[in-house]
């Protein structure tokens, strides 16, 4: 199968690496803790929904079919149902969410071109996850038309 192949599975592992960097580097220029301890409202809000996503996904996901890496996990199993009823990447979601809440912490516009970046990487990372599950499971494109990628009912 494709995503097997040696040179789009290091591309997924750059893509996580850029993930991380990137998040890692808008935590460190905006830092959300003191937004949080500070009472932010926009930062407040923002993290707390981000957290809400996350858990609903690793919820419906379940422990031991997640992966950071955009190839399908060898065992794993299709996940439809929970908040992925409704979009194909909660986790994703989650990590925008959260950076937007650091921006909004210390908006600046490095801050912003670090988020920019960061959904960036995301989509990308999303639509090559899609592309192996594609692969993997024939019943993913049906899945492709009854949700959306990151945002019920708009994307």
């Amino acid at each position: 199968m494709v995503y097997s192949d040696n040179r789009s599975h290091r591309y997924g592992y750059w893509l996580v690496v850029l993930q991380f960097s990137l998040l890692f580097g808008l935590i460190l220029i905006t830092s959300p803790l003191s937004a949080i301890v500070s009472g932010n409202p926009g930062t407040l809000i923002t993290m707390a929904i981000s957290v809400i996503v996350a858990l609903a996904a690793l919820q419906a996901n379940q422990f031991g079919n997640f992966n950071i890496h955009p190839s399908p996990k060898q065992n794993g199993r299709l996940v439809e149902d929970g908040i992925y009823r409704h979009i194909r990447h909660p986790m994703y979601t989650a990590v925008m969410l959260f950076g937007l809440a650091c921006m909004l912490a210390k908006p600046s516009l490095e801050s912003a071109l670090m988020l920019i970046a960061l959904c960036l990487v995301l989509v990308r990372k999303a639509r090559l996850e899609e592309t192996w599950l594609k692969q993997k499971y024939p019943s993913y494109s049906d899945y492709l038309s009854k949700s959306r990628a990151f945002l019920p009912l708009l994307y």
